[in-house]
């Protein structure tokens, strides 16, 4: 949690530095503007994005079903998320489960098939809320004259872009596991995520 917030931090002082540098002398705002905007667009892409998450957690539960085509993770998919070091900083991300009362950090408890798909399903909710947070949040630009677009409200949108596909990426890695430990507490064979059952798209009993 505290390295994703200096990232966050760094990303903003590393825009403001570039804005007083470049953007000041060719608008002709001070630097007082430069932190207005800044602040201003970063609480806005921080409210776009918690109301996206609000949103899609009130989504039906059909729509969160982890067997669905859309939400499978096949074996390749997850070797080239460990390629891109899923391992290491998917423990660095917040884990903001307690707005849902549902945390995520660890598995409580492996052997419970009720809680194992719960958590599957609150996998989904999570994804489709950052992926959707990932292209909404580009509404920031609106926040500011347009004519300051690349200086603050399109930087914001793309750094919003990556903090919301690093959790997307942890999501899908841990719903490989999921899956396979769901299955056995099903009492069946684990799933064999590959390029054959992508094809296909499964339902929940």
């Amino acid at each position: 949690m505290i390295l994703y917030l200096l990232t966050i931090l760094f990303c903003v002082a590393i825009l403001i530095s570039l804005n007083i540098l470049f953007s000041v002398p060719f608008f002709g705002f001070n630097g007082g503007y430069v932190f207005f905007a800044v602040t201003i667009s970063l609480i806005g892409v921080i409210v776009i994005d918690g109301i996206i998450a609000f949103l899609a957690h009130r989504l039906p539960k059909k729509c969160v079903n982890p067997f669905l085509k859309i939400f499978l993770v096949s074996k390749k998919e997850k070797l080239f998320y460990e390629k891109l070091g899923v391992k290491y900083f998917k423990n660095y991300l917040p884990d903001l489960g307690f707005l849902c009362n549902f945390r995520k950090r660890k598995i409580e408890q492996p052997k419970n098939k009720e809680y194992i798909f719960k958590y599957l399903q609150e996998s989904c909710y999570g994804e489709i809320g950052h992926n959707i947070s990932a292209i909404f949040g580009f509404l920031v630009i609106f926040i500011l004259p347009l004519d300051y677009v690349y200086c603050f409200g399109i930087p914001i949108g793309v750094v919003n872009v990556v903090l919301n596909i690093m959790p997307t990426i942890a999501l899908r890695y841990n719903r490989y596991k999921l899956i396979n430990i769901y299955k056995k507490l099903e009492h069946t064979d684990p799933i064999v995520l590959d390029e054959e059952l992508e094809n296909k798209v499964i339902t929940s009993k």
